[in-house]
Formats: structure tokens, C-alpha cells, sequence
């Protein structure tokens, strides 16, 4: 072992790594019920802290508190995400949309 090594605690890896966006948009899939065309936009925020925006279209009056304490919570806990995927480009950001029937594409999100 080096002589600078750390050894960290097993689970305390992960947090050293920032969320990728696709790990990002899972969580939020997985905590918020997506309704039948309901869309998540997930997009690349540069020279901004936190890194990205979120857009949830066709969730519901409803929801939207839900929404808004998520965004909140996902701002503070992972300001900063990973864009270092293959995303699609708009003005020159990534984005990366989910439906609640999947991954939706640039034809299908301009249909919804």
C-alpha cells in the first residue's frame, strides 16, 4: 500500500464520483410514479452550479409539490452531475428525456 493511501469505509466510494445523468434520471423515475405522458428533461447547465435543470411535463396539478421538494433535495445532494455520456445536443447542452414509456427521442418529445 502507498504511503498517501486512504482506505475508505465500504459504501463511502460513491460519493466521490459524481451521479451521471443517466444514474440521475433513474432516481427520479424510481421516486416519482410517472403517469401515461408524463416526460422527465433532464439538461446540462454550464458555468452553473447546480449543473443541470429538470423539466417533469404531464405529471399533474397534484404532483407538483412533490416535484419541486425533489428538485430540492437533488439540488443539494448532487449539485453536479456527470454529462460525460453519449446525450442528445440542444444549443450546445445535453439533455436526456424519459417517458413513462421509456427513453423518448427528439421526434417523440416534440409530439408530447
Amino acid at each position: 500500500m502507498h504511503a498517501n493511501s486512504v482506505i475508505l469505509p465500504p459504501g463511502k466510494v460513491s460519493r466521490l464520483r459524481a451521479k451521471t445523468a443517466g444514474e440521475l434520471v433513474a432516481d427520479i423515475v424510481a421516486l416519482l410514479e410517472l403517469p401515461n405522458g408524463a416526460v422527465i428533461s433532464l439538461t446540462e447547465m454550464t458555468d452553473d452550479s447546480p449543473n443541470w435543470s429538470l423539466s417533469v411535463t404531464g405529471m399533474g396539478d397534484n404532483k407538483v409539490h412533490a416535484i419541486i421538494e425533489l428538485i430540492a433535495q437533488l439540488v443539494e445532494t448532487h449539485p453536479i452531475i456527470d454529462w460525460s455520456g453519449e446525450f442528445e445536443r440542444s444549443e450546445n447542452r445535453r439533455t436526456i428525456r424519459f417517458g413513462s414509456n421509456g427513453a423518448v427521442d427528439e421526434d417523440e418529445a416534440h409530439m408530447l
